[in-house]
């Protein structure tokens, strides 16, 4: 796997997750989701790219877009859900059309 996290994970074990992952597309400039939301699910993107965007205290500045964005095969979104806390450290922005799953 090329996922370090789920090395661990047998062929069968990997196949049972991807078919119980959700498609889900969307257009340039729609959020995965937003900082400090409650951390449901993570993602895996097939088409498109996302960007990582670090939202302002004040609401009538935008976020900050960090790092290089994410490309087809990258996922992203894991670590909330294992964080205590369970909520987002930063957004999720998608940079042209985008599929996920």
């Amino acid at each position: 796997s090329r996922v370090p996290s789920m090395r661990h994970l047998t062929p069968n074990e990997l196949s049972v997750l991807a078919r119980s992952l959700e498609r889900v597309a969307l257009e340039n400039g729609e959020y995965v989701y937003r900082q400090d939301q409650p951390a449901e699910d993570f993602f895996i993107i097939l088409a498109g790219s996302v960007q990582k965007v670090v939202e302002s205290t004040d609401p009538s500045k935008p976020g900050i877009p960090i790092a290089q964005p994410l490309v087809p095969s990258a996922f992203f979104g894991e670590k909330a859900l294992v964080e205590p806390n369970g909520r987002r450290a930063c957004s999720m922005k998608t940079v042209g059309n985008t599929e996920l799953r």
